[in-house]
C-alpha cells in the first residue's frame, strides 16, 4: 500500500541505518513483511536515483538525493490505478487522510489521470461514502475536502479495507491473546475486529482521534472494554488511545465477538420487546409458532444484542454465505425479510441483506427444531370390534410407524361422530364412514400387508392436503378494473359469508389487523388476515388484479387473504407463497391469467419446486 511504503521511507530518510526489527516494531509489522515492502520501495526509488542500501547487523540506509514522497510515483500510482475499484480506493484514503481543501487538478497529477476521470470517480465516492454519513464539501477556487465525525471515517475505512499481510501479521497476536482470555470469536467477526484496530491504529498516529462517542457501559461493555484496554496496552505501548478511541474498539467488538447466552444481562427491555413483536408477527401471519422455542429465543438475544450495537453505531457487516443461504433457505430469508421490516421500523435503519441472511439461519435452526417436535402425527383408528382388536392395532401403528407417529388413539364409529378432533391429524378406520367429519379419513385392512404399510407411510409422511380444498373456487376474484382496499375487502367478505363457520365480524376482524400493517410480502403481494386465528378455518382467498392496487405502501397485483388454522399443517403453503415474492415475471402471469384454474395451476407448480 501507498501509505506503508510512505511510513518506511519516512523512517529512513534521516539517512540513518534502521534494522528490519526496529522498522517492524514501529508499523506493527513482521519482519518479513518489512523486508518484503522494502524490496518494493528499493524498486520504486531507483527512478529517482536513490537507493536503498543494506549492511548486515546495521540494516537499511538511503542514498542519493531525497524527494518528498508525494513526488515519487509509486506501482500503487502509476500501475495499480487501473481500474474504477483501485481510483476509488486511493481517492478515498488521499481524501480521508488530507485535512485541507485540495484540488481536482492536483489530485489528478497524484493519481496520473485526467480531471475528468477524478470527477467521475468522485461522483461513484460520494455515493459510497453518503451511506456512511460521509459528505464531499466543494469550496469554488479551493477544491475539495471530507466532512464526517472521525466515527464515520473508521467505519467507511474498515468497510473497505483490503490488505491481507496487516490481517496476518497482527492476527497471530491478537489471537493468541484472546485465546488465553477463552474468548470465542468466528474467522470473518476476528478479521473485522483485526481490520478495526489497524485503522484506529493509523487513524490516531496521524493525530485523528475519536472526540466523543454515545455509549451505555453497562456490565457486559465494561467487561468487553478491559480486554480491550488490556489488548492496546499490550500490543500498542507506543499509541495514544483517548476513552473515546477505546470506546470505539470495543464497540466493534461487541459486534464480532460471539456473545453467551449464559453470561449477557436477560433483562434487556429492548431486546425483549423486539422478540416479542417477531415471535407475534410470525404467529399471526404465517403461522409459524415459536413462542415455546428456547434455542431460538437464545439465539434471538444474543444476535439482536450485537445487532442494535451495529445499527446503532452505523457498523457494516459481511455476509460470506449470503448466497447460499438464499439457495438453501429460500423460505426462512423471505420471513427474515419479513422480520427485518420489524426492526427497521422500531429502529429507523436500513437492515442489509448480511443481516438478514444471519436472522434466516437462525430462524431456520428455530423452524427445523419446532417441526422435530411437531412434525410426527396423532392418528385416530376407528374400530367398532372392541377393546382387544383397538389394543392390537395401536401397537401395531406405534411400531410399524413410529417415524411418523406420535400419538395413537382409538374410539368406535358412534364415538367418532361426537369425538373432538381438534388434536388429531388423521383418521383411519376398518369400516366406511357415513357421515363427514373435519379430517381425512382413509379406509384401512386390520391385518396390514407390504403395499398397505407402504401407502400408509405415505399419508403419514404427507403434509399436503388438496390445494383446491385450501383455496377454493367460491374465494377467487379477478378483477379487469382498479379498486380501493377496503372495496377488496368487503368483497372477499361477502363471498365468506357463503361459507359454513365464518363469524359475522370477519370484516372487522380483517380492518382490525390492517392498522398494525405488515401485511405486505415484499412488494409484489398483500397479504391480509384477521387479527386472531380462526379455529376450524382453513382457506385462502384470492383477488388477482389487473391493475395494481395500493395497499399500504407497495402497489400489489396479488392479494392473498389467508385464513389457515393451527389445526393443520400449513408450512408447504407459506413456503409456496414466499417462492412467488421474488418471481415478479410469474405475478405478472398471474396478473394476466384471469381463470381460477390458471391460477391453481400456477401454485401447484410451485408447490413441487419446494
Amino acid at each position: 500500500m501507498y501509505e506503508d511504503l510512505k511510513k518506511i521511507y519516512d523512517i529512513l530518510k534521516d539517512k540513518n541505518y534502521h534494522t528490519a526489527n526496529e522498522i517492524s516494531e514501529i508499523l506493527n509489522f513482521s519482519t518479513k513483511t518489512i523486508r518484503h515492502k522494502i524490496k518494493e520501495l528499493k524498486e520504486i526509488l531507483i527512478e529517482y536515483n536513490i537507493t536503498v542500501e543494506s549492511k548486515t547487523s546495521y540494516g537499511y540506509i538511503l542514498k542519493g538525493e531525497l524527494v518528498d514522497f508525494s513526488k515519487i510515483n509509486t506501482k500503487e500510482n502509476k500501475n495499480n490505478l487501473d481500474t474504477v475499484k483501485k481510483r476509488i480506493s486511493f481517492l478515498a484514503n488521499l481524501l480521508l487522510n488530507t485535512k485541507e481543501y485540495i484540488k481536482i487538478e492536483e489530485i489528478a497529477k497524484k493519481m496520473y489521470v485526467s480531471s475528468k476521470t477524478v470527477s467521475v470517480d468522485l461522483k461513484r465516492l460520494e455515493n459510497q461514502m453518503r451511506l456512511n454519513n460521509i459528505e464531499v464539501i466543494r469550496k469554488p477556487y479551493y477544491g475539495i475536502k471530507i466532512k464526517a465525525s472521525e466515527q464515520d471515517i473508521r467505519n467507511y475505512l474498515i468497510e473497505i479495507f483490503d490488505d491481507l499481510e496487516v490481517k496476518i501479521d497482527l492476527g497471530k497476536k491478537i489471537y493468541s491473546y484472546l485465546n488465553d482470555k477463552s474468548i470465542t470469536i468466528s474467522d470473518i467477526s476476528f478479521e473485522n475486529l483485526l481490520i478495526s484496530i489497524y485503522v484506529s491504529v493509523n487513524r490516531i498516529k496521524k493525530a485523528h482521534h475519536i472526540e466523543n462517542i454515545d455509549v451505555k457501559k453497562d456490565e457486559l461493555f465494561l467487561e468487553k472494554r478491559n480486554v480491550i484496554k488490556d489488548l492496546l496496552k499490550k500490543f500498542f505501548k507506543d499509541i495514544s488511545f483517548n476513552e473515546y478511541d477505546i470506546d470505539y474498539i470495543t464497540i466493534r467488538f461487541l459486534t464480532a465477538v460471539t456473545l453467551n447466552y449464559s453470561s449477557v444481562r436477560k433483562d434487556i427491555d429492548d431486546i425483549n420487546e423486539i422478540i416479542e413483536d417477531i415471535l407475534y408477527y410470525l404467529n399471526l401471519t404465517f403461522q409459524i409458532n415459536l413462542y415455546n422455542n428456547e434455542m431460538l429465543y437464545k439465539n434471538l438475544y444474543t444476535h439482536l444484542l450485537s445487532l442494535t450495537i451495529r445499527l446503532r453505531y452505523d457498523i457494516a457487516t459481511s455476509n460470506p454465505l449470503l448466497e447460499e443461504i438464499k439457495l438453501n433457505m429460500p423460505f426462512e430469508y423471505k420471513i427474515s425479510k419479513y422480520v427485518a421490516k420489524i426492526l427497521e421500523d422500531k429502529y429507523e435503519k436500513n437492515i442489509t441483506e448480511a443481516e438478514i441472511g444471519y436472522i434466516a439461519v437462525i430462524l431456520h435452526v428455530g423452524i427445523e427444531t419446532n417441526k422435530e417436535k411437531s412434525s410426527k402425527k396423532n392418528i385416530l383408528i376407528v374400530c367398532p370390534s372392541g377393546r382387544g382388536v383397538s389394543k392390537f392395532l395401536i401397537y401395531t401403528y406405534q411400531n410399524l410407524f413410529s417415524e411418523y407417529v406420535s400419538n395413537v388413539l382409538s374410539c368406535g364409529v358412534n364415538e367418532l361422530r361426537h369425538k373432538n378432533l381438534e388434536n388429531i391429524d388423521v383418521v383411519f378406520s376398518l369400516v366406511d364412514i357415513d357421515f363427514k367429519i373435519k379430517r381425512p379419513i382413509y379406509k384401512i385392512n386390520a391385518f396390514l400387508n407390504n403395499e398397505d404399510i407402504s401407502k400408509i407411510k405415505s399419508i403419514l409422511s404427507s403434509n399436503e392436503e388438496k390445494i383446491e380444498k385450501v383455496i377454493p373456487k367460491s374465494l377467487f376474484t379477478y378483477l379487469d378494473e382498479k379498486k380501493e382496499k377496503e372495496e377488496i375487502i368487503r368483497l372477499m367478505c361477502d363471498k365468506l359469508a357463503k361459507i359454513e363457520n365464518i363469524p359475522d365480524n370477519m370484516l372487522e376482524l380483517i380492518l382490525e389487523r390492517e392498522k398494525l400493517g405488515m401485511t405486505e410480502l415484499g412488494n409484489v403481494i398483500a397479504i391480509p388476515h384477521t387479527i386472531k386465528v380462526l379455529n376450524n378455518l382453513n382457506y385462502i382467498g384470492v383477488v388477482v388484479s389487473k391493475e395494481k392496487i395500493k395497499w399500504q405502501n407497495n402497489m400489489v397485483n396479488l392479494i392473498l387473504f389467508l385464513f389457515l388454522d393451527n389445526a393443520n399443517n400449513n408450512d408447504y403453503i407459506y413456503r409456496t407463497i414466499t417462492k412467488l415474492i421474488d418471481d415478479k415475471e410469474e405475478i405478472e402471469n398471474i396478473s394476466k391469467n384471469n381463470t381460477y384454474q390458471k391460477f391453481i395451476n400456477t401454485i401447484k407448480g410451485k408447490i413441487y419446486d419446494i
